[in-house]
């Protein structure tokens, strides 16, 4: 089963340190690209905004997932957000139920109208 399957069927698993596997639903767009603005300010040559940034992130995915609070460190936090920015939520693509003429190749014209088609 590819990752992105898994993802849309059991959510985000993360590995803790003791071997435990915690699911986690994947973030919606809205903040997985929260997540990601924050995460790519940790390279700032700035000091100051690259600790502005990791509060924030940490902040952030504790407010998000508040059961790993606990039991991970803001390394573990770093590491692991690519990986639920890029995670999947199960949206697709809505076809049309009838789309143009019909799926049969049957004129479309009303009884007694010819088609415009051959």
């Amino acid at each position: 089963m590819s990752v992105v399957v898994e993802q849309l069927l059991n959510g985000v698993s993360v590995r803790l340190s003791d071997g435990t596997i915690v699911v986690c639903k994947p973030l919606t767009l809205k903040r997985a690209r929260q997540f990601l603005k924050l995460w790519v300010k940790l390279s700032d040559p700035d000091a100051e905004v690259r600790i502005t940034s990791r509060v924030a992130l940490l902040d952030a995915f504790a407010e998000e997932y508040p059961e790993l609070e606990e039991k991970l460190g803001g390394g573990d936090v770093e590491r692991l957000v690519p990986g639920f920015s890029l995670a999947v939520t199960g949206a697709a693509i809505q076809q049309p139920e009838n789309p143009t003429g019909t799926t049969s190749g049957e004129p479309t014209a009303p009884s007694g109208a010819s088609s415009p088609t051959p």
